[in-house]
């Protein structure tokens, strides 16, 4: 193989060899210098959010006229609703006492019902055993009482009051029967 000689580049075109890759450097500092300037920038302004250094007040207009609404009109102030008062609860005032009076004992076929009268409004009223009546069930009606239930609490009507001295005779069983008031019959004991 034979070598073939060149002829000595010439200036020009050395600078076009040599050149380029100098420029290049150059651009490369050049973007190393502008980048380490921009970092010292970001120290300056630590908020990155770009609308942070416009003032609120400048932005009426979108509040006042709001691109997306078809009017373009301020939508109104929102109502605010007054609160309301809770009322408090009404106090649970004592149940009314019962104020009944038993005023006999029915024995039929069908069972034993207690003959009472109620005191406050002057009604009478046939009750069974598991009747209600204002909210009182009627546990059992005997000849001598009838009970009541409400909530535990247990009421007794005896069909006589008994008094202190008896008036009666004795029974062979040794208890003393009582005997009705009769008030105004003119009947003795």
């Amino acid at each position: 193989m034979m070598w073939k000689l060149r002829p000595a580049p010439s200036r020009q075109s050395r600078l076009r060899l040599h050149g380029v890759p100098l420029l290049l450097a150059a651009g490369l500092c050049t973007g190393i210098v502008a980048a380490g300037g921009g970092a010292a920038a970001q120290t300056q302004n630590p908020n990155p959010n770009p609308l942070s250094g416009i003032d609120p007040a400048s932005l009426t207009g979108f509040r006042d006229r709001p691109l997306f609404s078809p009017s373009r009109t301020r939508p109104p102030d929102p109502v605010t609703e007054p609160i309301p008062e809770v009322a408090e609860p009404p106090t649970e005032q004592p149940p009314e006492p019962v104020t009944l009076q038993l005023l006999g004992v029915i024995g039929t076929p069908e069972g034993v019902s207690a003959l009472v009268r109620d005191e406050s409004d002057d009604t009478r009223h046939v009750l069974r055993t598991g009747d209600l009546f204002r909210g009182w069930a009627v546990v059992s009606v005997d000849g001598r009482e009838m009970v009541l239930d409400k909530d535990g609490e247990t009421m007794r009507l005896p069909t006589f009051k008994p008094s202190e001295e008896a008036t009666g005779e004795e029974t062979p069983n040794g208890e003393t029967q009582l005997m009705p008031d009769l008030e105004g019959s003119g009947a003795a004991p």
